[in-house]
């Protein structure tokens, strides 16, 4: 069964639990927090997705990632790029 869930990035804590095949559809901020939006099939057991976070001009440290998006916090003073751990 397919469902859209949120999850909430913490910059102390980018791993999170998400179900096998995760499809990532959206991520904005929400109430000052980086969210993610996913099509997840709930009955799927689950796995843990790590991202990574990089602000402009800071090196990518490996081809291992699939860029998610971009945020702006702090009324767009801090620019942060999302990638998925791959």
């Amino acid at each position: 069964m397919k469902r859209i869930y949120k999850y909430t990035l913490n910059p102390s804590n980018l791993t999170i639990p998400m179900p096998i095949g995760a499809k990532l559809i959206s991520m904005h901020r929400q109430k000052g927090e980086m969210c993610i939006w996913a099509e997840v099939d709930i009955e799927e057991k689950t796995e843990l997705v790590t991202f990574e976070i990089f602000t402009t001009g800071e090196e990518i440290t490996s081809d291992n990632k699939e860029f998610v998006g971009t945020f702006l916090l702090h009324n767009e003073s801090l620019v942060f790029h999302i990638y998925k751990m791959t």
